[in-house]
């Protein structure tokens, strides 16, 4: 029969002097819990090298060419997200 940790040494902080006790006269006694890690099903596989490579090529992030096109991106963004505040507002107050 082991003996839990938890349910001995109550819900509340124990006091040094109890955990001295438990460590020095029952430590035969405590259950210890090994930690286990789980490996993934997918690294086992063997992944395609196609798709390896459509992942690869989908990691990079290629920004758009000029400083001009950039700054439009950023325009077209900022407008987008206007418009989905005011279609928000706009539902609740009607």
């Amino acid at each position: 029969m082991g003996l839990f940790l938890f349910s001995y040494l109550g819900p509340s902080e124990p006091k040094l002097t109890l955990i001295y006790d438990l460590v020095i006269h029952h430590w035969n006694r405590i259950i210890f819990f090994k930690q286990t890690v789980c490996a993934s099903s997918v690294s086992e596989r063997k992944i395609n090298p196609k798709r390896l490579q459509r992942l690869a090529r989908k990691s990079i992030q290629y920004g758009v060419g000029t400083k001009a096109q950039q700054i439009l991106q950023k325009q077209l963004e900022c407008q987008k997200v206007t418009r989905q505040h005011n279609r928000r507002t706009k539902k609740i107050l009607d």
